[in-house]
Parts: C-alpha cells; structure tokens; sequence
C-alpha cells in the first residue's frame, strides 16, 4: 500500500510540475492590448495632472515675485526714512524725486544678496508728494 500511495503521490507531483511549466510557457509577459491601455491610462492622469502643476508653479512663482517687490519696497522706505538727507532729489511735475540703485540696500544691510536675484541693475524710484512717498522699480534713473 505504501508504494501504491508513493506511486500516486509521485505522479500528482509530476503532474503539477508539468502544469506549472506549461503555464509558464503560455505567459511570457504582457499583451500589446493590455500595454497599450496602460500606456493610454497614463497619457489621460499626465494631460491632466500637467497643465494643474504648471499653473500651481506659475501662480507660486509670481506670489513669491509680488512678496519680494513688498520686502525689497519696504526696505527702500526704510533706507529713505533714514538717509533722506543723502539721496539726489530732484523736481519734476512739482514732485521730488530721488533715485537709487538696489545694490543700496544691500550695501547699507537692508537686504541680503538672495533677496536681489531677480533685481541685478535695477533702480528704485522716490516720487514724494506733500510728505507721501511713492516708491516704484524702473531700469534707468534720470539723475544718476
């Protein structure tokens, strides 16, 4: 009986064995159909999810812009306040004006070099009108 159960044993094993290389043979890998739905199932996520991260990236990029116009502008108020007395005021229209490199600011402190990446030769421009000051960025000064 032994033998008989070792003889049914060995045969099932056989059997399984020859299953599983046959099923190994019948699946090599994956069909062009279900690749190419993968492949259609991205493309549809990415038109989607690209157009949203570069609008994010835009919109951040220009928030950190419009912040560092507020730091750069507060500090130009900041340097004015203090060295009113040093600036080339001008009159133009019945305003005053004065004019000043961002390099300024960094050179007095008031900035570090980080802030002013994206103002390398740019000017800050003071328009005073009955004690209010105006501050705005422009490429050339008139009395420098």
């Amino acid at each position: 009986m032994d033998k008989f159960l070792y003889l049914v044993l060995f045969y099932v094993r056989i059997n399984i064995e020859n299953e599983v290389d046959r099923m190994r043979l019948n699946n090599k890998g994956f069909s062009l159909i279900e690749i190419l739905s993968v492949i259609l199932i991205l493309s549809i996520i990415l038109a989607i999810a690209i157009p949203d991260t570069i609008y994010s990236i835009k919109k951040g990029e220009d928030k950190i812009s419009s912040i560092n116009d507020e730091v750069i502008l507060s500090a130009a108020n900041i340097y004015v306040e203090e060295f009113q007395d040093e600036l080339n005021w001008y009159m133009d229209n019945n305003l005053k004006i004065a004019c000043f490199s961002t390099y300024k600011l960094e050179e007095k402190g008031y900035l570090t070099n980080d802030n002013l990446k994206s103002y390398r030769g740019k000017y800050i421009k003071v328009m005073q009108n009955n004690g209010l000051n105006s501050y705005y960025f422009t490429d050339a000064c008139n009395n420098l």
